[in-house]
């Protein structure tokens, strides 16, 4: 279900599970858990309270402080008239700030209404174009384009995903560097999907890669008199330390009914 939720994220960054009202993005120092690349020690007590909390992420993780503005990778499906997309999605790459705002500009041309630019920033992972929809000044949205220095996912397809998800071009490739890629991965997916927290990111390296373990609860929220079903997932990154490939297997721990509705 993860992965269906960021396909959705990636072509349609305003609909779909939002967070609900009154429960913020906040972290939290203590951690009810151990975890390591290998396995990860947490009672179903645990994971019933980190649910039906405010924890979104342990304390030092990647998160931007983005109030009610949406994040928008631009793609391929994104950039392209509605007659012309073709048949596969990737997020767009680049080192040229020139063509990272001809993209941005397509994107708003093509969407269904039209946001204006009204400023842009950039930083080492991403060159950022904000953008408001005059008729409703508080529909905002953050349209980015990944530093091609950074990360290239262009070999990444939403429509037929593959184990290798993209290419880290920062260096050094080191677990430091991993750890934060992952983390700024799964936020920038997940800022805004309600029952996605994240509980751990531990890395390892050998003598070729560094492998980065994403520990995951996710909620499926229930109909009326339906209990929830919450999973606890393991996302493993290895990150080949020479051409940077990206390959992520997914795993699922176990499953445990929350609340009913």
């Amino acid at each position: 279900m993860k992965r269906t939720f960021i396909f959705l994220l990636a072509i349609l960054p305003l609909e779909g599970c939002t967070k609900k009202e009154g429960l913020p993005t906040q972290p939290v120092s203590e951690s009810p858990y151990s975890a390591t690349v290998d396995s990860i020690s947490i009672s179903d007590d645990a994971i019933l309270q980190l649910v039906y909390s405010q924890f979104e992420f342990p304390e030092g993780f990647y998160h931007e402080d983005l109030a009610d503005t949406g994040i928008y990778y631009e793609n391929t499906i994104s950039v392209s008239p509605l007659s012309a997309r073709p048949d596969y999605s990737s997020e767009l790459s680049t080192n040229d700030h020139n063509q990272a705002l001809a993209w941005s500009e397509s994107s708003a041309v093509f969407s269904a209404y039209y946001r204006s630019l009204l400023y842009e920033s950039q930083t080492e992972k991403y060159f950022q174009f904000c953008r408001v929809y005059q008729a409703h000044p508080s529909d905002v949205l953050f349209s980015r384009v990944h530093k091609l220095s950074y990360l290239d996912r262009s070999m990444f397809d939403y429509f037929h995903p593959t184990p290798l998800i993209g290419v880290l071009n920062f260096k050094p490739i080191d677990s430091s560097s991993v750890r934060t890629l992952i983390q700024y991965l799964w936020f920038t997916h997940n800022y805004n999907v309600e029952g996605s927290k994240a509980l751990a990111t531990p890395v390892s390296e050998s003598s070729d890669s560094v492998f980065c373990a994403l520990y995951l609860v996710q909620t499926n929220f229930g109909d009326i008199g339906m209990p929830d079903q919450i999973r606890l997932t393991r996302e493993l990154y290895a990150v080949d330390k020479q051409s940077g490939k990206i390959f992520l297997s997914t795993s699922i721990i176990r499953t445990i009914q929350g609340k009913s509705r």
